[in-house]
């Protein structure tokens, strides 16, 4: 199961997130595809998040990380898009339930003042990043169920149909 199947539900939670924090929001699935962003990453959805990203190395580890940029060597190193990078600092934290990863959270800044708020703030948004995964972890497994509810509808009202034409019960030996 993947966060492809709740994206709408993700877009909204990211924009929502945007409009309360004044801070950019990307989440993206445990294969770096970036499923749900805000700001200048939206028009990104659906594509590959960049080779060596912090987002990459919170899958790797599966614990959360911040990177502010404000050296050479500040966590970014490996990253293929370093070079035309305008974000401030970033603040990621896995998506987990079960033990199964399913891909990363993260908040993003693009000026000092949010870049000020990401650090200053640490500790909380750490915090509300985890229950926001929680909650996209949950929708994942509400929509598991909803699905095989599906499955066992149609399957019942497949068998109310054929009632009219009649059933007939027979054992492992074509017995009735």
């Amino acid at each position: 199961m993947s966060l492809i199947l709740i994206q709408e539900s993700v877009q909204i939670i990211a924009e929502a997130v945007k409009a309360l924090l004044n801070v950019d929001v990307t989440i993206a699935d445990n294969q770096l595809i970036r499923i749900a962003a805000t700001g200048n990453y939206k028009k990104l959805i659906g594509e590959k998040m960049p080779k060596g990203c912090l987002f990459e190395k919170i899958i790797e580890d599966r614990r959360h990380d911040m990177v502010v940029r404000a050296t050479e060597v500040d966590g970014c190193e490996n990253c293929q898009s370093k070079e035309v990078c305008l974000e401030k600092a970033t603040i990621g934290y896995p998506i987990i339930s079960e033990d199964k990863l399913y891909g990363v959270i993260g908040f993003i800044a693009f000026d000092d003042e949010q870049k000020k708020k990401l650090k200053d703030e640490n500790e909380q948004i750490l915090g509300f990043l985890k229950s926001l995964g929680d909650l996209i972890a949950r929708s994942i497994g509400y929509e598991k169920v909803i699905g095989t509810y599906k499955i066992l509808t149609a399957e019942l009202n497949e068998i109310i149909d054929s009632i009219s034409r009649g059933i007939i019960c027979v054992d492992e030996f074509g017995f009735i």
